[in-house]
């Protein structure tokens, strides 16, 4: 459990907890899950706590010490009690669309800037 709560420190992705670590020699897989116990719908604001369903979503992070970055997000789908619609919960390191995190993407950027 000490493992995890370096690499929460380590990867500074908010509202995360880490639940487990594993690597070899050049992958590291970090899986995560919310730590807020709420979702709020995207269509009429409300917030609710009633979860449909949880699914995982594989996402790019930076590497570190050689060894890709993957963070396996345990994902929940909420239904919304007012408007009766799901949606699944949102992070604001990772874009919606993508599988790659901002840190990743802003680090590629600045790499290929300096390279070219």
């Amino acid at each position: 459990m000490e493992d995890c709560k370096f690499y929460e420190l380590l990867l500074d992705l908010p509202f995360l907890s880490v639940s487990s670590v594993s690597f070899d020699s050049d992958k590291l897989v970090v899986t995560c899950h919310s730590q807020l116990g709420e979702g709020i719908c995207p269509c009429c604001k409300k917030k609710t706590t009633k979860v449909n369903q949880r699914y995982h979503r594989s996402v790019s992070d930076l590497p570190i010490s050689g060894r890709s970055v993957v963070l396996n997000l345990e994902v929940r789908q909420f239904i919304c009690l007012d408007c009766n619609r799901t949606f699944s919960e949102r992070f604001d390191f990772v874009s919606e669309s993508t599988n790659t995190t901002h840190h990743r993407r802003s680090g590629c950027l600045c790499f290929a800037k300096t390279t070219y």
